[in-house]
């Protein structure tokens, strides 16, 4: 079957939308399938042809380029007629390439799909405002209903009142958004994107066996970490992603486990280092380590370094690459009700869901993973094993090939 994938970036990743993207068409690729990808930023793959676009792309025409990219509208119609590709499936388009791209791959194309790994095709920024940080409850089904009043205060002068418009006329359009959880598929169909199907991400887990003794206490020298009890806060850093929740909960699980640490292993969003004061302000300062960004290889040791992994989102996170990340080392969560994290932890048996504004349940659950060693290695375990059975990588290349078939 000819492939071709539509990406703003591509390159290799250990997770996010651009690590899934990766392991798509490298995946596809080695189940004997012909892979292209067309992308404005990408890197040489073995076993893929990544042609890239010329698409010069600045975030404050986000709103209008957005939508059409008319020199790379271009380039990706010329190059699809060469092609003739069986089947056009794009991740993130939403800033180089543009939407527009949809409708001409549907040109040239029998079928056509798009995987939404995030809301921006109905919100401008992260989706909070159907979070009560009042409340101390995991809501069920919350109302994602995004009005245009919203978006206005969030986008401010970069609001285009026709952008969610235009974007649903082309997603509705094409064979199949997939959504890479039920919560962004209900979030999609509150905003009246209804043409959905639920396929979660998976993971490689090749790179995920446990690292010598040696490898995993240079990392913890590194970070001067050697008898800590480690929690892992990995990914972007921001308060959308919780840091003033791990923090707060640190401070307070520490009157319980004084060799409590926390490594945070990731950049800050946006750039910048001020986020590196916060712990100051928590009364942690000697128990937090900024690792920066690290290679994937320091990644997974990380990964295996730790006792417990904190996934606090005070946003709406769809289907967090670090929660199965977390269960592919064999490591117990704690992650966020907010988003699509309950579909891949389970609560209390691969580790914890919580409200992130309840900081005793937080702190609660830290306590009890770096407590108590044999419940964490138990949830632990079982986590891995769900790893393997529900989102390995083979199984999701399965799924995609499947609605590829429908």
């Amino acid at each position: 079957m000819r492939v071709v994938i539509l990406a703003d970036q591509f390159a290799p990743a250990l997770g996010g939308a651009l690590g899934v993207c990766y392991q798509h068409a490298v995946g596809l690729s080695r189940r004997g399938h012909q892979v292209t990808v067309l992308t404005a930023n990408g890197q040489p793959t073995a076993g893929v042809a990544v042609n890239v676009v010329t698409a010069p792309f600045h975030p404050r025409w986000g709103a209008y380029l957005g939508l059409h990219h008319p020199s790379a509208v271009r380039q990706v119609a010329a190059a699809l007629r060469r092609l003739k590709p069986d089947i056009v499936h794009a991740h993130n388009i939403y800033q180089a390439l543009s939407y527009r791209c949809l409708e001409a791959a549907r040109r040239s194309a029998p079928k056509v799909f798009l995987t939404t790994h995030d809301v921006q095709s109905f919100a401008y920024a992260k989706l909070t405002h159907f979070i009560d940080p009042a409340r101390r409850d995991c809501p069920f089904r919350p109302k994602y209903r995004t009005s245009w009043l919203v978006n206005l205060r969030t986008a401010k002068k970069r609001f285009n009142p026709f952008r969610n418009a235009v974007i649903r006329r082309r997603l509705n359009g094409i064979t199949k958004v997939l959504a890479v959880s039920q919560a962004l598929a209900d979030a999609l169909a509150d905003n009246g994107i209804t043409n959905v199907a639920v396929v979660h991400n998976g993971i490689d887990l090749t790179p995920w066996t446990p690292r010598p003794p040696a490898v995993t206490e240079e990392l913890l020298r590194r970070f001067d970490l050697v008898g800590r009890r480690v929690l892992l806060f990995p990914g972007r850093i921001s308060g959308a992603k919780g840091i003033n929740q791990i923090l707060a909960a640190l401070a307070a699980a520490a009157q319980t486990v004084p060799d409590a640490a926390l490594l945070v292993a990731g950049s800050a969003e946006g750039g910048g280092s001020s986020y590196q004061q916060l712990p100051q302000g928590y009364g942690v300062a000697e128990r937090v380590r900024f690792a920066g960004q690290l290679s994937p290889e320091e990644m997974v040791a990380a990964y295996f370094a730790c006792a417990a992994v904190v996934v606090p989102s005070v946003c709406f996170d769809s289907f967090p690459s670090v929660n199965l990340e977390a269960m592919a080392a064999g490591k117990p969560v704690v992650a966020t009700c907010f988003g699509g994290s309950r579909e891949a932890v389970a609560d209390g048996q691969t580790g914890f869901i919580i409200n992130p504004y309840d900081t005793n349940a937080l702190t609660d659950r830290i306590v009890r993973l770096l407590s108590d060693p044999a419940l964490a290695a138990r949830l632990g375990v079982a986590g891995h094993a769900r790893a393997v059975a529900e989102f390995s990588a083979p199984r999701w290349l399965e799924e995609l090939e499947r609605q590829y078939a429908a």
